[in-house]
This record gives C-alpha cells, sequence and structure tokens, in this order.
C-alpha cells in the first residue's frame, strides 16, 4: 500500500497539464500512487492522463462526467489507497521534494499545511503563526481563528485544499458530509470541516506549491446564482459548527466573512457585476498629492483594481493603466501594456502593488525603460474595509 495518494482533478487544462504531471512524476517521495480524474475534459487531457500512465505505473486514470472539482476530488478520494493524502490543481506545479517536506512533519497529526507561490511573487499561506497545535488550548487557538483572524481578512488557515496533507480516512468521512449543491468556495467548506474533527495540526509556512492565477478558471468564471451558492455554503457550515464549544466564535468569524467581504467584492466579482459595482478596499495615500497632475497607473491586481475605481470615482481617473499581464484585464479594463508609457503624457506615475519590495523592483524595471526615478511614486497601500 502506498504511503501517498495524490489526487488531480482535471478538466480542459491540457495546456499546462504535462507541467504539472512532470512535477508530480518527479517527487523524491516515490512511494506514492497519482490518481488523475478527468471530469469530463473536452481538449486533449484525457489523452495526456493516458499517455503519462502507459509509461508509469504509479498513475491511475479515471474518468467522470463533468461535475466540478469538489466531485472529481472526492471521486480520486474514494479510489485513494495510502495512508494520507493530498491534492494538486491540474494547472499548478510542485516542487520534487514537496511531499517529501510535508511527510516529515505528519507524525500523529492529522493536517500538515504549506503556502502557495504566485508567479507575480505574491505567497499565499497560513495566518495563523507556524507551529504544532495539539493541546486544548491550542487547538481552540485553531479553531478561534481558522475562518478570519480577530475582526481582520485574514485566514487563520487558508481555504484551498492544494499545499496540504491530510489523513485519507477524515478526508473520505468529510467528503460524505458536505453540500454537493456548492460548486464555488467549496474548498472553504472542506476545510472548516475537517479542522473541526482534527485533534492535532501542524502550520507550515513552507512554500513548494506554484500556482496559476488565470484568466478562465473557475475562480474567475461568472456565475448568476452564485448568492444561491452562498446561501448553502453558510447554511452548511452553521449546521457544521452547531453544538460546537466554540460555535458563537466560528459564527462570528463565518458571518464575519460573508457579510464583510463575499457580498461586498467577491459576489460582484463572481455574478458579473460591473466594475462600478465593487467596493473599493485599497486606497493610495498620495491622491492629494497628486490633485491637478495627470497620473499614469501601474499595476492591474487587486491593488491596481481599487486604485482606479477609486480614482475614477473621484473625477481623477488615470490618463493611462498599464500592467506586463495587460492581456488578462484588458476585456474588462482600459489596462495596456507596460511600452505604452513611452508614448503617454502624464506629470507622475503611481505604483500600485501592496508590497515595497516588489515596488522597488518595478521601479528599477521602469528606470530601465528610460523613465525618470523622480516621476515615480510608490507608498504602502490603505485598508479602509
Amino acid at each position: 500500500m502506498p504511503k501517498l495518494s495524490i489526487v488531480i482533478p482535471i478538466y480542459n487544462t491540457e495546456k499546462y497539464l504535462r507541467e504539472c504531471l512532470d512535477s508530480v512524476v518527479s517527487q523524491t517521495l516515490r512511494d506514492i500512487e497519482i490518481i488523475l480524474v478527468d471530469d469530463g475534459s473536452t481538449d486533449g487531457s484525457v489523452d495526456i492522463c493516458r499517455e503519462y500512465a502507459a509509461t508509469d505505473s504509479r498513475i491511475h486514470v479515471i474518468t467522470q462526467e463533468n461535475a466540478g472539482a469538489a466531485a472529481a476530488r472526492r471521486t480520486g478520494a474514494n479510489a485513494a489507497t495510502g495512508e494520507y493524502i493530498g491534492f494538486v490543481d491540474s494547472d499548478d506545479f510542485i516542487e520534487p521534494d514537496m511531499y517529501e517536506t510535508l511527510l516529515s512533519y505528519m507524525g500523529d497529526y492529522d493536517l500538515v499545511t504549506s503556502a502557495a507561490g504566485y508567479a507575480d511573487g505574491r505567497v499565499w499561506k497560513d495566518h495563523l503563526p507556524a507551529g504544532t497545535y495539539r493541546s486544548q488550548s491550542e487547538m481552540q487557538d485553531i479553531i478561534d481563528n481558522m475562518i478570519v483572524i480577530g475582526n481582520s481578512f485574514k485566514r487563520g488557515i487558508s481555504s484551498s485544499m492544494v499545499c496540504k496533507l491530510f489523513r485519507t480516512g477524515l478526508v473520505r468521512k468529510v467528503f460524505n458530509e458536505v453540500d454537493t449543491r456548492i460548486y464555488c468556495s467549496e474548498d472553504v467548506e472542506f476545510i472548516c470541516r475537517y479542522v473541526l474533527q482534527c485533534k492535532a495540526v501542524c502550520i507550515t509556512h513552507i512554500c513548494k506549491y506554484h500556482y496559476r492565477d488565470r484568466t478562465g478558471s473557475l475562480v474567475h468564471s461568472v456565475h448568476p446564482d452564485y448568492l444561491e451558492n452562498l446561501n448553502y455554503l453558510y447554511l452548511s457550515l452553521r449546521n457544521a459548527v452547531k453544538g460546537h464549544c466554540r460555535e458563537k466564535r466560528l459564527l462570528e468569524q463565518l458571518q464575519m466573512l460573508i457579510a464583510q467581504y463575499w457580498t461586498r467584492n467577491l459576489c460582484a466579482d463572481r455574478m458579473g457585476f460591473s466594475s462600478k459595482a465593487r467596493m473599493v478596499k485599497y486606497i493610495s495615500p498620495l491622491y492629494n498629492a497628486f490633485a491637478g497632475k495627470k497620473v499614469a497607473l501601474y499595476g492591474a491586481g487587486l491593488i491596481g483594481k481599487d486604485f482606479y475605481l477609486h480614482m475614477a470615482r473621484i473625477g481623477s481617473e488615470p490618463v493611462i493603466w498599464v500592467d506586463k499581464q495587460y492581456e488578462a484585464y484588458c476585456e474588462e479594463y482600459p489596462v495596456c501594456p507596460v511600452e505604452a508609457l513611452k508614448y503617454a503624457e502624464y506629470d507622475v506615475l503611481l505604483v500600485a502593488v501592496k508590497k515595497q519590495v516588489v515596488a522597488e523592483e518595478i521601479t528599477q524595471e521602469l528606470i530601465g525603460m528610460g523613465i525618470k526615478e523622480d516621476k515615480i511614486f510608490w507608498e504602502e497601500p490603505i485598508l479602509i474595509v
């Protein structure tokens, strides 16, 4: 029996699938089984799965009609024979020693967590401190902060099922309890239910998982019935925490996340609302200093979108908005390639990123393009909600 099962749900990701599979079959931990669940792909994904299975006996291919990522993971978990189980999304990839490293922490823990990195340098990690949690007070600390920490929007334990190591038997049990009608943010329901049944948890901030944030993935798709989905999620988790000794605190976390974040911003994104309906979360402290000036805006991520919307609403829309990955944004927003700065007329260039180190890297790239340093500005964004 293999020590570890790795489940990969797959749906129309042939463009990225080989990189994903290469990273999994190359794991330094060799005693693994790799379960590929093709969820009704209409591209060449299933052919790639069978190609890899023909050359590696550890790979097993399961095909099913399209039912969503959660159903595909459930199918893979039910087929798994390893004592432990991990999940990888088919458009992502992992470091060669990821699972050997996580398994070295497992011991008698029910869950080991790690971080995921984005191509732009961001790291998505748990906001609870790295360490081991097993005593009653330590596990209460996990429960009290797993959805959000304090009154912040920071997740105590990230809601993603990837970059974690679980016990297979407990995963199957939780899958039997989740609401199968939830197709978006279903990871939140699973992780909450799973953690509630853990006796001991090990949190690490190790980052060996590479997340691809791509346009067209489920998380970026439009779902007009998202409010109904969100209601199913709330009712399911309300039922899951009913009677728990920390029920009041858990409901506070859940209600704050739904009322203050999902219904304000995420709902508008998921339901395809106009960008004008989106609530701004971050603003720049430099707006007043730029009054009367022609402003160019660099960056179209979360911070950049907030800056742009706020500037537009106060009548100070930037004269040009640029981003390296402008193709991912230009259908919805007026984002241009960075090279367009060479032909634009502006007085100041505002860099819209959260971290100073990233802003410094961007500044050097812009200087390399011939833009004068005294035109480039960054200050840490102000969180207003």
